[in-house]
C-alpha cells in the first residue's frame, strides 16, 4: 500500500508484526490486512556487494533484479548465495521487459521462450544451492547421532542415499505461479505479476482464479468458445496463456504508441478504464505516453524507503535488541575485498577535524571500506573496487565530511615469497649443467653482498650473532607449499585467538576454559596443515610451530628446532626444566618479534611477506650466560670484601648471610641479566636481519592481487576483449557461449594493478557492448625474477647484453620503492649526447 499520510507510517510503526522489511523496490500485495514495508535499494555491481549483505541482512525477504536482456550474469548468482545463506525468502524481477520489445523486437512468443530460458536458468542456480545444502544438513544430523550416547541400539543400516528425494523443494524454485515472479519495466513505470491478470480475466471470461493462477504460466491454451483451458501443443500453432492474454496486449500498446497511431491508442485506454492527461497525450516523446498509460494500467507501488538515531552506537553492523543478553548474530557475508587503498588529506590544513568525522561516519556507514591511519600520519581509505572507491570518495566530499580533499594515486598492495630454485631458464629451456654452474656462479654473487661477519652455508643457512657478540641464531627460509598458505589465509581468526590464548598461559594468566567447538577448530586445522606438510623436510614442522606472522596472525610461520627452548602455538612453552623454559621465554618474545618484523615487510619493497616459513635452527646464549654468571660471581666478590671486616654490626653480618644462600641457591644455574636491556633489543634486530638474509639467498618473487574477471561481450567484439586483457597482462581461463543468445561469457584474471581504467576502456573498445565484473579473488607469483640478469648463451642472444627488456616484476618493484621513497636502481639517461646549438643564417 501506498503511505500519504504520516500520522498513518506512525501508527503503523507502532503495530511491530506488521511492519516487513524488503531490499529492493517492487509490488507486494498483502490482500486487505495493511502492512508497513520498509524497502531498502542496494547496488548491483559487484564492489557494492556489502551493501547487498547488509541489507539482506535486516530484511525479512529479498528481491532479485534480472535484466530481461542480458539474464543471469555473474553478479545473479552473488546475490542469491548471499540471500541463500541468510536463509530469507527471495521474488525475482524480471526487469526491462520494454527492451525485448523496442530493442531485440521480439514477437510475444519469442519474449515467452526467452523469459522461460531465464527462469529456468535461476531455478537451476537454486538448485545447485539446494542440493549443497542437504547432503551438509544430513552429515551434521548423522555426527549429532554419533556423539549423543542415549541413540538407539541395535542393528544399523547404513543409508547411501543423498536425502535428496525425500526433502520438499518445491517451494524453494521461482515460479509465476507461487506469486514470486514479478516482471516489469522499471524505466515505463509497470509491472505485473500474473495474480493481477488471473483477477482480471476471472472475472471477463467465467473462469476461476485459482485456475488461471495455475495455468497462466505454462504450455496451456484457451479454447474461447467452450471456455476451457487446455493443456496445450505449441507445435500445432497453439498460443499459450500467458502470450495470448497478456503479452499480446502490451505488445498492441507499445506497438500503437510507437507507430503513433491515435484511434488505436485512445481504444485501448478507453478499454481499460484510464485517463491520460492532455499534455502526455500531445507529447512527442513515445515514452511519456507509455509511462502515463503502464503507471495507471499495471502501476508500481510506493515507499516509505528505517531505524534512526543509532550512528553513536553502531560500527559497521551490530544487533538490535530489547535485552542486553541477546547474542549477535553470525558476521555478514561479503562477496568482495576491500584491496584498492589510497592516501586523503584535506586541501585546507585547517579542515582535519572535518575530515577524521566524515571518515568516521564513511566507516559506519560502509560494511566493507576500511579506515587505516599509517605510521605517517596519512588517513588511508580501503575500498573493494575502482567504482566503490570513487563512490566512497564522492560520499566523503558531499555526504560526511563536506569539505574538499585530495586523493593520491590508487595505491597496490604486493607481496614478497620466495620459491624453489628454477628447472627452466628465460627463453623456456631446461637448466643444463653449464646452465647450472652459472645459476650457482650468480647466487654466489648474490651472497657476496651480505655483510661480512655473517656465515651462509650451502643450503641457505644464515648464522649472525648480535652487535655485542653474546648471542647467536642460525636461521633459514623455505617456500610453503601454496595449499598451506590458502589455508593460513582461511583460519586468520582462528589463528589470531590461538595467539592470544598463548600469551595469557606465557603471562601465568587464569584463562577460561575453552570452547569445544573452538578446540575442534584448533584439532582441524592442525590436521590440516599435516595433511599437507609432508615429507622429509617438513617432519615434525607443524609441532615446532612458534609463532605466525605478520600481526601473529599472517600466512607465514615461525619454527623453532632449537633443542635448548622449544616453544609451540599448540601447547605454550616447554624446556627440559621449567625454571630453564621461564628464563629463556622472555628473550624468546624477542625472536618472535623481530619475526613479525621482518614478515611485516620484505627486503624488496618493504611489502608483507606471503607463504614463507623460517626455520629457527640454533639459538646459543653460552656466551650470555657465561657472561649472568661472571656478573654474580664478581657481584658476590664484592659483597665477601665488604663483610670480611671483623668491626660489622649484627645487621650487616645478617645481610651478608642472606646474600650468600641466594647466591648458593642459584647454584648450578645460569643467572640471566635484565631481558628488557639492551640484549632485548639486539636479538630483535638481529633476527629481522637474519630472517631478511635467508631471504635474499634464495629466489625471491613478488606476489599480485588478482581480480577474477567475468566480461559478458557479444561475439562481434571478442577480439577487442582479448586485445585489451592482453594489453593488460590479463590471462582468459574460460569462454562458453550463453544457451539460446549471441552472447558469450569470459572468465579472466587480471592483476589489480592494471585494473584501473579497465571497465572504461574495454565498454570504450567495444561500444558498451561488454560489460566486466572485477572481483578480488587471490594472490599469485609473477613467474619473472625482478633481480635476473642473463647467465647462458640463448638468453644473452634473446635479451641481450644488457637484458633491459621490460620485466614486470622489476616494473612493479621499482614503482612500490619510488611511492616509498627507497632507492631505485636504473639508469635515468643512458649515452647522452650534448646538444648543439645551430648559428641562424643572417
Amino acid at each position: 500500500m501506498v503511505l500519504n499520510s504520516l500520522d498513518k507510517m506512525i501508527h503503523l510503526q507502532k503495530n511491530t508484526a506488521n511492519i516487513r522489511n524488503i531490499c529492493v523496490l517492487a509490488h507486494v500485495d498483502h490482500g486487505n490486512e495493511e502492512y508497513l514495508i520498509n524497502l531498502i535499494d542496494s547496488p548491483g555491481h559487484v564492489d557494492f556487494s556489502s551493501e547487498v549483505s547488509t541489507a539482506v541482512r535486516i530484511c525479512d525477504g529479498c528481491i532479485i533484479v534480472v535484466d530481461a536482456v542480458e539474464g543471469v550474469c555473474p553478479q545473479t548468482q552473488a546475490v542469491l548465495r548471499q540471500a541463500w545463506l541468510e536463509n530469507i525468502r527471495p521474488v525475482l524481477v524480471i526487469n526491462k521487459i520494454d527492451r525485448l520489445i523496442v530493442e531485440l523486437k521480439f514477437t510475444p512468443q519469442e519474449a515467452y521462450s526467452h523469459l522461460k530460458n531465464i527462469l529456468e536458468q535461476i531455478n537451476a542456480l537454486t538448485g545447485t544451492l539446494f542440493t549443497s545444502k542437504v547432503p551438509e544438513e544430513r552429515a551434521e544430523r548423522e555426527t549429532e547421532s554419533q556423539v549423543n550416547p542415549h541413540s538407539e541400539q541395535g542393528e544399523q543400516v547404513y543409508d547411501w542415499s543423498t536425502g535428496l528425494e525425500d526433502t520438499d523443494d518445491s517451494q524453494l524454485y521461482f515460479s509465476p505461479e507461487q506469486g514470486n515472479v514479478v516482471f516489469t519495466s522499471a524505466i515505463d513505470g509497470w509491472g505485473f505479476g500474473i495474480e493481477h491478470f488471473a483477477r482480471i480475466y476471472s472475472q471477463k471470461i467465467g473462469i476461476k482464479k485459482e485456475v488461471l493462477m495455475k495455468t497462466l504460466w505454462g504450455d496451456y491454451c484457451i479454447n474461447m468458445k467452450a471456455k476451457k483451458i487446455m493443456k496445450g501443443d505449441q507445435a500445432k500453432g497453439k498460443k499459450p496463456l500467458f502470450v495470448q492474454l497478456i503479452l499480446e496486449n502490451i505488445w498492441s500498446l507499445y506497438d500503437a504508441v510507437l507507430k503513433k497511431d491515435k484511434d488505436k491508442i485512445d481504444k485501448i485506454v478507453t478499454s481499460l478504464g484510464l485517463k491520460i492527461g492532455a499534455r502526455e497525450a500531445r507529447h512527442s516523446d513515445p515514452k511519456v505516453q507509455i509511462n502515463a498509460i503502464c503507471s495507471q494500467w499495471l502501476p508500481i507501488s510506493h515507499a516509505v524507503l528505517g531505524i534512526g538515531g543509532l550512528q553513536d552506537f553502531v560500527l559497521k553492523s551490530a544487533t538490535l535488541c530489547s535485552l542486553p543478553s541477546c547474542p549477535p548474530f553470525i558476521p555478514l557475508n561479503f562477496e568482495a575485498t576491500p584491496i584498492v587503498r589510497v592516501a586523503v588529506e584535506p586541501k585546507h590544513p585547517s579542515e582535519m577535524p572535518q575530515l577524521v568525522k566524515g571518515m568516521k561516519l564513511l566507516n559506519q556507514a560502509d560494511p566493507c571500506v576500511q579506515i587505516l591511519i599509517q605510521e605517517t600520519g596519512e588517513h588511508v581509505l580501503v575500498t573493494a573496487g575502482e567504482v566503490h572507491l570513487q563512490r566512497c570518495l564522492d560520499d566523503l566530499k558531499e555526504r560526511f565530511a563536506k569539505i574538499h580533499i585530495s586523493v593520491s594515486e590508487p595505491i597496490i598492495p604486493f607481496r614478497e615469497t620466495i620459491t624453489k630454485p628454477p628447472k627452466v631458464d628465460m627463453v623456456n629451456e631446461e637448466i643444463g649443467k653449464q646452465q647450472k654452474v652459472a645459476v650457482i656462479h650468480q647466487m654466489k654473487e648474490d651472497q657476496n653482498k651480505i655483510p661480512e661477519g655473517i656465515q651462509v652455508d650451502s643450503v641457505g643457512l644464515i648464522t649472525i650473532t648480535t652487535p655485542n657478540k653474546l648471542a647467536t641464531l642460525s636461521v633459514r627460509a623455505m617456500p610453503l607449499p601454496e595449499e598451506v598458505t590458502q589455508i593460513l589465509e582461511e583460519n586468520s581468526d582462528l589463528i589470531r585467538s590461538m595467539e592470544q590464548l598463548t600469551s595469557s598461559l606465557n603471562e601465568g594468566e587464569n584463562t577460561q576454559v575453552i570452547h569445544q567447538k573452538i578446540q575442534e577448530k584448533i584439532w582441524e586445522f592442525k590436521g590440516k596443515l599435516e595433511q599437507h606438510l609432508t615429507g622429509r623436510r617438513w617432519r615434525n614442522i607443524v609441532d615446532q610451530i612458534w609463532s605466525f606472522g605478520p600481526r601473529k596472525c599472517g600466512p607465514n610461520i615461525l619454527v623453532n628446532k632449537s633443542e635448548d627452548f622449544q616453544n609451540s602455538i599448540w601447547t605454550g612453552p616447554a624446556a627440559k626444566a621449567s625454571k630453564e623454559a621461564s628464563r629463556y621465554r622472555d628473550l624468546g618474545n624477542s625472536i618472535v618479534s623481530g619475526f613479525q618484523l621482518a614478515t611485516l615487510s620484505g627486503p624488496m619493497c618493504e611489502e608483507p611477506l606471503m607463504g614463507v616459513c623460517f626455520i629457527l635452527e640454533k639459538w646459543d646464549l653460552s656466551k650470555f650466560e657465561e657472561q649472568g654468571a661472571s656478573d654474580l660471581a664478581k657481584e658476590g666478590q664484592e659483597e665477601n670484601e665488604t663483610c670480611s671486616g671483623g668491626n660489622e654490626s649484627q645487621e650487616l653480618q645478617d645481610g651478608c648471610s642472606e646474600a650468600f644462600e641466594k647466591r648458593t641457591s642459584h647454584k648450578g644455574e645460569s643467572p640471566l641479566t635484565d631481558c628488557y636491556g639492551p640484549i632485548s633489543g639486539q636479538l630483535i634486530a638481529t633476527m629481522k636481519e637474519a630472517c631478511r638474509y635467508a631471504l635474499q639467498v634464495k629466489p625471491q618473487r613478488l606476489m599480485a592481487a588478482m581480480y577474477t574477471c567475468e566480461i559478458m561481450a557479444t561475439s562481434d567484439v571478442l577480439g577487442r576483449v582479448y586485445a585489451v586483457l592482453s594489453k593488460r597482462e590479463g590471462r582468459v581461463l574460460q569462454e562458453e557461449m550463453k544457451e539460446g543468445t549471441d552472447m558469450f561469457i569470459i572468465k579472466a584474471v587480471l592483476p589489480v594493478a592494471e585494473s584501473f581504467g579497465f571497465a572504461d576502456e574495454i565498454r570504450k573498445r567495444t561500444s558498451g557492448l561488454a560489460s566486466p565484473q572485477l572481483v578480488f579473488s587471490h594472490w599469485e607469483i609473477i613467474p619473472s625474477d625482478p633481480f635476473w640478469v642473463p647467465t647462458t648463451e640463448e638468453e644473452y642472444l634473446h635479451f641481450g647484453e644488457k637484458a633491459d627488456s621490460e620485466n614486470q616484476a622489476r616494473k612493479y618493484m621499482n614503482a612500490v620503492r619510488k611511492r616509498k621513497g627507497l632507492y631505485v636502481e636504473e639508469k635515468i639517461v643512458e649515452h647522452a649526447e650534448k646538444q648543439r646549438t645551430l648559428s641562424k643564417n643572417k
